[in-house]
């Protein structure tokens, strides 16, 4: 007890001194000076903080109230992380369709970035957990009988928890076609993102940054929930041409420490690219990466990280590997209640995206025009999986389909 009070105690002040004490961290660029306060997030070359506005022009009247941005501190251990830098810089400022960037500013003699952010809380990932995972859990965990089944009960247990899909298709797919818009838009501008994935998509629940005058979005009438695309950290060239071997291992090495491994396509691995190749395409890495989140968004996880048990259907995350990513997708045993949660179409359109031949695979334009033609054929009147809402006006429904660009193919 006592050293649960300590602990208490300890984050107490600990929470006092960075909120009054903090360091102060000002924009070059924009002017803005925000407080430095607790850590929230650790990625591989940078540290995300908590911040608040220190200036009275950017501040509301309350203390407790002040606007509260996220503050992400990049170390530039090498002359390689400074031009990433701000190649992250750049795609974050193309578009409302990703998280706008408020700030940015060197110090310690260009070894260290700080970039300014609006702090969004709502994510892609933690909407999943609470539709896919977490309504499981709690009809597993409040069973309080479970423990003492026979292996047959805790199935059908199992089974009545995975019975509701957690999403309508509809939904999918419009939040898909605006991550597919926010990629084209990128790829437009000359850059790929090569580390898409669910962790790097937040979703705003209302107009984005409406009572924030320091960013102006393209378009900020939408109502309901949309995707943002973040990080990018590991952005780089439309292609790399190969020439010669130490090109093919640049590439493997820089896959290894820049992108998430069950997201990573088969030509990023280790042996996979010949010089006979010529060139690598990272935009065809861009369209497989996003065909695992679409796949996470509808069962989960990535499918270069899951298994389905045959008996209920529950997903079991595994670990990644080359040999995992090069073997054929999982799907549910037919005979389970996630086989049913998605149609036929949906699934081959998960099969096409995620072609192992880099050569075969769709462009990200082609990928938008199947998924269009998709959405015309879904029904006017829908049910938004365990949210259990009926929805008629797919502009007033969780997904905000005004937020995605709406150009000709």
């Amino acid at each position: 007890m006592l050293d649960y009070l300590l602990q208490l105690l300890q984050f107490v002040w600990l929470w006092i001194v960075s909120y009054f004490f903090g360091p102060v961290i000002t924009m070059d660029d924009t002017g803005i000076r925000v407080r430095c306060q607790n850590q929230i997030a650790e990625g591989g070359f940078s540290v995300i903080f908590l911040a608040t506005d220190v200036d009275d022009r950017t501040a509301t009247t309350s203390s407790t109230s002040r606007n509260k941005y996220v503050l992400k501190r990049i170390r530039c251990h090498d002359s390689e992380r400074i031009p990433s830098t701000t190649t992250e810089s750049t795609n974050d400022s193309l578009s409302s369709h990703f998280m706008p960037l408020l700030g940015t500013t060197f110090s310690e003699n260009n070894t260290v970035c700080y970039m300014l952010f609006p702090y969004i809380s709502h994510s892609l990932k933690k909407e999943i957990d609470r539709r896919i995972f977490q309504p499981f859990e709690e009809m597993t965990n409040g069973n309080r009988s479970t423990i003492l089944s026979s292996q047959s009960q805790k199935n059908k247990i199992i089974r009545d928890a995975l019975t509701m899909p957690p999403w309508s298709e509809t939904v999918v797919l419009r939040w898909f076609e605006q991550l597919i818009d926010a990629v084209i838009l990128m790829h437009d501008a000359g850059y790929t993102h090569r580390d898409i994935k669910i962790d790097n998509v937040l979703l705003h629940p209302e107009p984005p940054l409406a009572n924030n005058n320091n960013y102006s979005g393209s378009n900020n009438s939408q109502s309901g929930p949309g995707p943002i695309l973040m990080d990018f950290g590991s952005a780089g060239p439309l292609t790399r041409p190969l020439t010669r071997r130490r090109d093919i291992l640049d590439i493997a090495d820089d896959a290894a420490v820049n992108t998430t491994i069950s997201y990573r396509p088969p030509e990023l691995f280790a042996g996979e690219l010949r010089v006979a190749d010529s060139i690598l395409d990272y935009r065809k890495v861009d369209v497989w990466m996003l065909g695992c989140t679409l796949f996470a968004i509808l069962f989960g996880a990535s499918p270069g990280e899951v298994e389905f048990s045959r008996s209920t259907g529950k997903l079991i995350i595994v670990d990644s590997s080359h040999n995992k990513v090069l073997g054929s997708l999982p799907w549910p045993n037919d005979e389970t209640p996630p086989a049913h949660w998605y149609s036929k179409d949906v699934k081959e359109l998960l099969e096409w995206i995620l072609t192992q031949s880099r050569c075969d695979r769709p462009t990200v334009t082609q990928v938008r025009r199947r998924v269009r033609e998709l959405l015309s054929q879904q029904p006017t009147f829908f049910h938004d999986g365990r949210d259990g809402r009926m929805a008629t006006d797919l502009e007033n429904q969780h997904v905000d389909i005004s937020f995605a660009s709406k150009n000709s193919l």
